[in-house]
């Protein structure tokens, strides 16, 4: 980043975050409150995952890869993931009532980060409740219900915890605690997405990867459910 800043002469705030696979997204997240609290009006969220040479992957029966060299999100058949290359930034600047006469994709409201201490199922593995825990924290910030929600870009990695327990499941967990279940004959769809179906894992790019796609999707005003 403090290169990045040094070559385009960009002051205000200039750091990396490590956080493993939410290192992107926390990045928007640290981004966001600078602007809101005045450390700069603009900002630049990037993240970069590559891998090169490519030497494939082994399965290896309990560990993280896909069995089959597929990745499926939510799936009954899911066996693993796949990692994937990923390089994205992000614009994030101030609203000031369209008048910049750039385009806008969305519009980003309320952020939220929290950690799940020792309460997740194993320490590479999430908590349902701290999910949930961030997404009522964003919502209550951007002063919205649970039915105003119409689509979660989901992280959903398509891992299995023990006893060929899909580690997504946990995930769903937390979004329905958060946003309460849908009843189909009433309520409108929840659309749970996933851009990993499409590229794989991407590491510590993997949020924001999937921020950029939920922009995009706002921005076209279209959702593609898992």
């Amino acid at each position: 980043p403090t290169r990045v800043s040094y070559q385009l002469g960009l002051t205000g705030p200039s750091v990396s975050v490590g956080s493993a696979c939410s290192s992107s997204l926390v990045a928007c997240a640290l981004a966001t409150t600078a602007i809101f609290v005045g450390d700069c009006r603009a900002a630049l969220v990037g993240g970069a995952s590559l891998t090169f040479p490519n030497l494939g992957y082994k399965f290896v029966d309990g560990l993280v890869h896909s069995a089959d060299g597929r990745v499926r999100p939510l799936d009954v058949a899911a066996s693993g993931t796949l990692f994937g290359d990923s390089v994205g930034v992000l614009c994030l600047e101030v609203d000031d009532d369209g008048n910049s006469g750039r385009p806008i994709l969305c519009q980003l409201v309320a952020t939220s980060v929290t950690n799940d201490g020792r309460a997740k199922a194993g320490y590479s593995a999430p908590s349902a409740l701290a999910q949930a825990r961030a997404i009522t924290q964003s919502t209550r910030r951007a002063r919205l219900t649970g039915r105003d929600v119409d689509a979660v870009e989901l992280h959903a990695t398509a891992t299995k915890l023990g006893d060929a327990k899909l580690g997504d499941a946990i995930e769903v967990s937390g979004v329905t605690r958060a946003l309460g279940v849908r009843e189909a004959a009433t309520d409108a769809p929840l659309r749970l997405t996933c851009i990993k179906g499409n590229i794989g894992h991407a590491n510590c790019a993997a949020g924001l990867t999937g921020l950029l796609k939920a922009c995009l999707m706002l921005g076209h005003d279209t959702a593609t459910p898992i």
